[in-house]
């Protein structure tokens, strides 16, 4: 299939009311043309269990 081209469409929905609850972030951008799917910043990493007694 030497010149095919593929085009994809993409649609992001606005978050509902639970997502927005919990701070959700938006992972797709549009740079001009192109969709960038964009890796959402680590958690910070959980606080240790406290020592046992």
């Amino acid at each position: 299939m030497a010149g095919a081209s593929v085009k994809v469409a993409v649609r992001v929905r606005p978050f509902n009311s639970r997502e927005l609850s919990r701070n959700a972030k938006c992972v797709i951008q549009m740079q001009g043309s192109s969709t960038c799917k964009c890796s959402p910043p680590a958690p910070p990493p959980a606080a240790p269990p406290p020592p046992a007694p």
